[in-house]
């Protein structure tokens, strides 16, 4: 009989890349999954998946009565569901996942996917912040299978808390054959569209770029500011803004693209040590990228030289950089030849096996 595995997570289960690989390589692998997200007002509706998805509707947009209102449902819903493992997906999940694995004697595995104590949005709200932490450090020490997506975090993880921690990190599928035919000077940034991305850089840079344009794919806080910003900057003729994209949807675009850019800025630890999906989605997709001076995003570039590593954060310098690459077409193609070895290594089928050991052991 197959084990049934629940999979809870606070967003809309959309344009969650990660939650659909882990979701369907159980699935694949004799699990009966249940990948549990949340729906709102305007939520679209999801694609069919081979795996079960459900979701529960939220009230509340943000704030402390969102996480409180979505805890206090999660361990309900929970609470009526047979499990035999629950996989909490960020420290938003944790407690009611916690708490219904021991009512259930159901294993518990915890898969962190950011520094979420750390997030920038936390140090403008300390008490909040705070009560995070203390959730954190209570729950933390009685775990026992743990999983994070970089070594950055696994470090600290285990530094704080004594523990041994798995990665799994959140790599794509390996795209085979990937053509790097790309007829217009287009650079892409995907992902959310939040404090710290470098988005306002990036419009700034395009004041002084007349031959290129930028696809900005992604939601986010601030993605009617960055509009209102493009505009301001009078810019708004050579970007486009996607909003949302379905995770099935999103190489069809990607591939388009001559540049990727990751220049997240380092404002707190969960942005100074993220190794961010983009990154990794562009190395599929063979795009040379330009990425921020981050420890992670360091380490995989300067592994695989198949981009250029900013030193700086200004608009200027991401200007020249982007004109050094989109005229220099060798250098180019050098980029696009050294992303194969990269997307060969850097793919969801050798990633996977780490997963798979974790759930079986």
């Amino acid at each position: 009989m197959s084990k049934k595995v629940i999979l809870p997570v606070i967003n809309d289960l959309a344009i969650d890349q990660r939650m659909h690989k882990i979701s369907l390589t159980l699935h694949q692998n004799g699990y009966d999954v249940l990948l549990v997200g949340t729906k709102r007002k305007n939520t679209d509706p999801l694609l069919p998946r081979e795996y079960n998805t459900d979701r529960f509707s939220i009230y509340f947009k943000n704030g402390k009565f969102f996480y409180l209102e979505f805890n206090i449902k999660l361990f309900f819903y929970l609470l009526f569901k047979k499990a035999d493992i629950i996989t909490s997906n960020d420290l938003d999940t944790l407690l009611p996942c916690y708490l219904n694995a021991k009512l259930k004697g159901a294993e518990l595995i915890y898969d962190s996917h950011e520094y979420f104590t750390e997030q920038p949005e936390l140090d403008q709200r300390p008490s909040t912040k705070k009560m995070w932490l203390l959730l954190e450090g209570f729950l933390f020490p009685k775990l026992k299978k743990i999983t994070t997506v970089n070594q950055s975090l696994a470090d600290i993880y285990s530094k704080l808390y004594k523990k041994d921690i798995k990665i799994v990190r959140n790599v794509p599928f390996r795209s085979a054959n990937v053509p790097y035919v790309r007829k217009e000077n287009i650079v892409i940034y995907q992902g959310n569209i939040n404090k710290s991305r470098g988005i306002e850089t990036m419009l700034e840079a395009l004041q002084q770029l007349n031959d290129v344009m930028f696809w900005c794919i992604g939601p986010g806080d601030l993605l009617e500011e960055m509009k209102a910003l493009a505009k301001e900057l009078k810019v708004e003729q050579k970007v486009k803004f996607f909003g949302r994209v379905p995770f099935q949807n999103l190489r069809e675009l990607t591939v388009q693209a001559k540049i990727g850019i990751s220049i997240e800025q380092p404002i707190g630890l969960n942005s100074t040590l993220c190794l961010p999906n983009k990154l990794l989605d562009y190395i599929q997709c063979r795009i040379p990228v330009i990425v921020s001076d981050l420890p992670e995003l360091r380490n995989v570039v300067g592994k695989y030289q198949n981009g250029i590593i900013l030193k700086g954060h200004s608009a200027q310098e991401l200007v020249n950089t982007i004109k050094e690459l989109i005229n220099n077409e060798e250098k180019l193609l050098e980029f696009v030849q050294n992303s194969e070895k990269a997307a060969e290594e850097l793919c969801w089928e050798k990633e996977k096996e780490v997963l798979l050991d974790l759930y079986k052991s």
